[in-house]
């Protein structure tokens, strides 16, 4: 028997995830009129159906995510330009290896391009 997402599913997925807007389970279940318990049985239902969609991260963990993985930014950078304590950081890194997230152990801080580089370049190949 071939098991689908149903459309509502599929709307509940799109609100939930962090690519699509990031709403909370609550949120979610009072635009959509749904009770939390059906908004979470239709999440374990999907998880069951199609587990590649899997892990959902919330607001605060894609923006960790964003700035540490897409960015290279140090941990204590982070904390700075979320406003957050550097354990904070670290505690959401942890959470959302734990969802299953892979995320590279970073040594120190990656250089990138800066504007100002330009006149410190001695030959460009």
């Amino acid at each position: 028997m071939e098991r689908v997402i149903s459309k509502q599913q599929e709307q509940i997925y799109r609100m939930l995830h962090h690519a699509f807007g990031g709403m909370t389970s609550r949120e979610v279940s009072e635009k959509l009129g749904l009770t939390m318990a059906c908004v979470t049985y239709h999440m374990l239902q999907m998880k069951k159906v199609a587990p590649q969609l899997f892990p959902i991260l919330t607001k605060k963990q894609a923006d960790v995510y964003y700035l540490y993985v897409h960015t290279g930014q140090a941990i204590s950078d982070i904390a700075k330009a979320l406003n957050i304590a550097t354990h904070t950081v670290k505690n959401r890194i942890y959470e959302m290896r734990r969802k299953g997230m892979f995320i590279p152990w970073m040594q120190g801080k990656r250089v990138r391009y800066q504007p100002w580089m330009d006149f410190e370049i001695r030959m460009k190949f």
